[in-house]
């Protein structure tokens, strides 16, 4: 097994459809954002956190629930004999399906992206390996969504926020990627971590800012950007209420 293409939290335009057929190739997309597909000659809607599966040869039609929004996505696409492992491992093909832990793909896609990029040796028998163990996991998760609990889903995705806190991250993109509500997720997630989803972002923010603040020559306007802060006053601003200096101060005081 090859991945041919593959792409990461892949932003699409405002009313944009992917259109296309690949004759020798699966599609696996797994949506972030309500999305529509075709299957049938119908639309149909399916929601953040589901995988879709095309197989090769099936028109991909996909794309936002109106022309107002856009639809963000994972995707890959892998050669045909992924065919011997869905039989194995099988998950229903056109049609969207749950799938309990949506990460478990971007992982898979940011582990294959590092080893295509270096392709030092034995890279192809690698990813060979990462196609495996990415269908059975999403094969397990696929069945045990249904009893898996709010707050496992809620751990995978404090996972990823800590890891990424630079991304676009807002409380109803999390909760979606949920599953739950955004009041039901910010409890829950209050209760297991001892603060609020926006308070540990903004801390981890913060934490990143700082150490780029004394390790880098990084412009203050570069690092509010870098740390996913949306204009250098509003990273100022929490800068010096949390650690009693503005970025500058804190800097220059660092060097003394």
């Amino acid at each position: 097994m090859r991945i041919v293409y593959l792409g990461a939290e892949f932003p699409h335009e405002k009313g944009e459809f992917c259109q296309r057929i690949c004759p020798d190739l699966y599609g696996l997309f797994c949506f972030q954002t309500p999305f529509l597909y075709e299957r049938n000659g119908q639309l149909l809607r399916g929601n953040a956190g589901e995988l879709l599966l095309t197989e090769p040869g099936q028109a991909v039609y996909h794309g936002p629930v109106d022309n107002a929004h856009s639809f963000t996505n994972d995707w890959m696409y892998v050669t045909k004999d992924l065919a011997t492992l869905l039989k194995q491992y099988p998950i229903p093909c056109g049609v969207s399906v749950k799938i309990g832990n949506p990460m478990l793909m971007r992982h898979a896609i940011l582990k294959a992206t590092e080893e295509l990029t270096r392709k030092e040796t034995g890279y192809e028998e690698k990813i060979h390996c990462m196609l495996t163990e990415m269908v059975i996991d999403l094969y397990r998760s696929r069945l045990n969504c249904g009893s898996e609990s709010c707050t496992m889903r809620i751990a995978a995705i404090h996972d990823q926020v800590m890891q990424s806190p630079q991304q676009d991250w807002t409380l109803e993109k999390m909760a979606s990627l949920c599953g739950c509500s955004v009041s039901h997720f910010s409890w829950v997630w209050s209760e297991r971590y001892g603060c609020s989803p926006k308070a540990e972002l903004l801390k981890k923010r913060l934490d990143m800012a700082e150490q780029l603040l004394v390790c880098s020559s990084l412009s203050v306007g570069q690092i509010a950007e870098r740390c996913g802060f949306q204009s250098i006053y509003y990273f100022s601003k929490c800068f010096k209420k949390y650690r009693g200096h503005s970025p500058r101060k804190f800097a220059q005081l660092q060097q003394l």
